[in-house]
């Protein structure tokens, strides 16, 4: 009876330390995914410091960033965004449309650039030199301090200059930053824009490297160092601020952001997929 009563013991001290031993197993697996899964998150995490402006455009043009660099100006008209919902977007008509944000510091970042947006185009500008501006922050291309995001028809074609007949079906997406005609920039050669299609820009500039992603493609690569020198230049978005060269943009903007630093490859693969999300 005894020996029995042992045995039992025996059994039951091993099941025991089993069970022990698969418990810790199973808490060291889980604790190992929950560590290779905030490892993974970590890489999309953007403080909230470097995100300088965001603008939703779901029927205000606020921005959501700590900055608060709201739209001081607007004449745009609200419009379906990429999602379908009325009022998620505003209209630019191409020749009165913009708003307006007031120069502050935070609008000038020194360091590097993401400049995001998610537009729908309905038309080019046919005037001078054939520019379209989704975003501008510097009076002309020859201000130091500029940062942009716009398409143009040049220089991929046949160019002939600012007074030849636009050709609409050479329009390319293209950022830029740094100081006038010295500043970094990249353009995506062969992706030839569409008129009432979503897209969804960013381009990154890292202190040497210009990235410009399309609808979550990285389209073109531009290697070239800029300075980068404050203005103290109101950011316009649909058009710039100089009266002979206005670059008018015609169709919607879904939504802005801008950050002062460069967003890596991941960053820029989860801001694409969630730009819409609040």
């Amino acid at each position: 009876m005894k020996m029995k009563f042992f045995s039992t013991t025996i059994q039951l001290i091993a099941v025991f330390s089993c069970l022990l031993e698969f418990s810790a197993c199973k808490k060291e697996s889980l604790m190992n995914h929950a560590n290779a899964s905030s490892n993974a998150n970590a890489k999309f995490v953007i403080p909230d410091s470097n995100l300088v402006a965001r603008y939703k455009f779901n029927g205000d043009t606020k921005d959501y960033s700590i900055y608060h660099n709201d739209v001081i100006f607007n004449n745009a008209k609200p419009a379906p965004g990429r999602n379908g919902k009325d009022s998620n977007g505003y209209y630019f008509n191409g020749y009165t449309s913009y708003m307006r944000v007031k120069n502050s510091p935070s609008l000038n970042p020194t360091k590097g650039i993401t400049l995001a947006a998610v537009i729908r185009p309905s038309g080019f500008y046919q005037g001078e030199c054939h520019y379209n501006r989704i975003m501008q922050k510097s009076f002309d291309d020859f201000t130091d301090g500029r940062m942009e995001l716009g398409f143009s028809d040049q220089p991929y074609y046949n160019y002939e200059g600012c007074d030849a007949i636009v050709s609409e079906d050479h329009e390319t997406f293209y950022g830029s930053y740094g100081n006038g005609s010295y500043a970094a920039g990249a353009s995506a050669i062969s992706d030839y824009i569409k008129a009432d299609r979503w897209y969804a820009l960013v381009y990154t500039f890292d202190g040497t490297t210009s990235n410009l992603y399309i609808n979550n493609v990285l389209r073109a690569t531009s290697t070239q160092p800029t300075t980068f020198t404050p203005n103290n230049d109101d950011l316009l978005i649909g058009k710039t601020l100089n009266p002979s060269f206005p670059y008018w943009f015609t169709g919607i903007i879904d939504g802005i952001r801008i950050y002062n630093v460069a967003l890596t490859e991941d960053q820029v693969h989860n801001l694409s997929n969630n730009f819409d999300s609040n």
